[in-house]
């Protein structure tokens, strides 16, 4: 039960209790206090629990004006919630956070499991030093909570695990106006989104960018969150067209989080934690960034920034030419591009010379197969066990991703099912038992997705297609769970 349980009339009645125990000489009089203190009070007074400072403050509402809410908040210690991630600091600085904050440190339940977690993570040969340090800082840090018997340094608070924990983390700073402190630099970067007080203790930039004065800003595309281009490139397009500020959506930002392996997007990040003031930066709320982004970019008269050159034609064709491709400084014309995409440059030659030996089981000719040639793979047939992987050479042994196609995307999956991120234009090497995810855009609004697991066979490396999907847009339902979010992404950049 909650004080949302609440009458009306008992809630205005709790909103004067709440006013005297604050001011009990009135406004010249004040009474500082901790939230716990807060808590407390309205626990003894109702039996109930407060859920966060948003409830104290929907309470006061009821018989308040603006002017004397901000008075009141202002009479009591506001909390600091806490992210797993700041076992990664070293103990005194963990220690000084949690005995000497200026704040109440807030410790949800979510918090909780996941310390206890690493407390009970057992260190064995293999664990690095880090990791010992990390279970010890565990271990420390539930001591100090579960230690903490009359709430003198945290306040804890149960949140039910719907969703994943950063997310909820998110929603309760959002909802309550909490800050939050992490390590994360992910999470740090979703919690500016959420235009909630960050301190995030993992970042080292220098940021080379100034943005001019009444520049014109700059909506960044979806297509830019993946790693395609670094964070330099963006800032030289920037710094070439003057501009101004950099403009983010929630959902670019959150596909920053997903993507944060790529060593690209975690640059672009780090450039982004670097503007603490927000001087280069705008994050817009979730209903704005719901929006059409030619629709945002008119509305703050703003150059759409995008790596992918069928969006750049889109805006050529609907936005008045009001758009930037960017590319990376290796590539910076448009040719340039398409021949490194292809593979027409000086080893050219090597393209699609090699020739495996035909067994008795009919294995498919060795070719690094481009899909100019074909937008679905071999099937099984007429004794066909084992097709070529798209763009993998045998004699490199790896998946050139140089010559993947505009209209093509490639995954590659380890053992464990974890992304394999390699920097373009690096090859990718496979072994026995990952998985190539290939998607191809066909241009005509309709996308094919085909899974191989590697097989070896005479020393070699195949493909046995495990699944194969046609699919549109609207349409990703139809795809398995595990594949659909590549689907959707291939939707976004191809």
């Amino acid at each position: 039960m909650t004080i949302d349980n609440l009458s009306i009339g008992d809630k205005k009645l709790l909103a004067r209790k709440i006013r005297t125990f604050l001011e009990p000489t009135g406004a010249s009089s004040a009474n500082y206090c901790k939230e716990f203190d807060i808590r407390k009070f309205v626990r003894d007074e109702t039996g109930l629990v407060v859920d966060g400072i948003a409830d104290i403050i929907s309470v006061l509402k009821l018989n308040y004006s603006d002017k004397t809410i901000k008075r009141l908040s202002s009479r009591f210690q506001h909390a600091v919630v806490w992210d797993t991630s700041v076992v990664h600091l070293p103990i005194n600085k963990l220690d000084d956070l949690f005995h000497n904050s200026d704040k109440a440190n807030l410790i949800t339940s979510l918090t909780l499991n996941e310390l206890l977690q690493l407390a009970g993570k057992p260190t064995t040969s293999e664990s690095t030093e880090d990791d010992v340090r990390v279970r010890n800082n565990a271990i420390y840090l539930c001591n100090m909570i579960i230690n903490d018997c009359n709430s003198e340094y945290c306040i804890t608070v149960n949140i039910p695990k719907e969703k994943y924990v950063d997310s909820h983390l998110l929603d309760y700073c959002s909802k309550h106006d909490y800050a939050l402190y992490t390590y994360d630099r992910a999470l740090a970067i979703r919690a500016k989104s959420f235009r909630v007080d960050v301190t995030y203790f993992n970042h080292i930039y220098t940021s080379n960018y100034n943005p001019v004065i009444n520049g014109k800003n700059m909506i960044l595309d979806m297509d830019l969150s993946f790693g395609r281009v670094s964070a330099a490139d963006i800032i030289d397009v920037a710094m070439q067209i003057g501009g101004g500020k950099f403009i983010l959506t929630r959902q670019f930002v959150e596909n920053l989080e997903v993507m944060k392996s790529n060593s690209s997007v975690m640059a672009l990040i780090c450039f982004f934690l670097f503007d603490r003031k927000n001087e280069y930066s705008l994050y817009l709320d979730e209903e704005e960034s719901a929006e059409d982004i030619v629709d945002i970019a008119k509305k703050y008269n703003a150059t759409i920034l995008s790596c992918d050159i069928n969006n750049c034609f889109q805006y050529k064709t609907t936005f008045n030419n009001n758009y930037k491709l960017v590319l990376p400084e290796r590539n910076r014309t448009l040719i340039g591009q398409i021949i490194e995409k292809n593979g027409l440059d000086e080893n050219v030659a090597e393209k699609s010379t090699e020739n495996s030996s035909t067994s008795s089981n009919s294995v498919v000719e060795d070719t690094t197969l481009s899909m100019n040639d074909y937008v679905k793979p071999a099937y099984e047939k007429d004794n066909y066990e084992y097709c070529t992987i798209p763009y993998f050479s045998q004699k490199k042994n790896c998946i050139l991703t140089r010559k993947v196609d505009l209209n093509s995307k490639i995954w590659v999956l380890d053992n464990h099912d974890e992304e394999i991120h390699s920097k373009f234009p690096s090859p990718i090497s496979i072994c026995k038992g990952y998985t190539v995810i290939h998607c191809i855009n066909t241009f005509k609004d309709v996308f094919y997705i085909n899974v191989y697991t590697v097989v070896k066979r005479d020393n070699k490396f195949y493909g046995k297609l495990q699944y194969s999907k046609e699919f549109t847009k609207n349409s990703f339902g139809n795809i398995i769970s595990k594949y659909r979010n590549y689907a959707e992404r291939t939707t976004l950049i191809t």
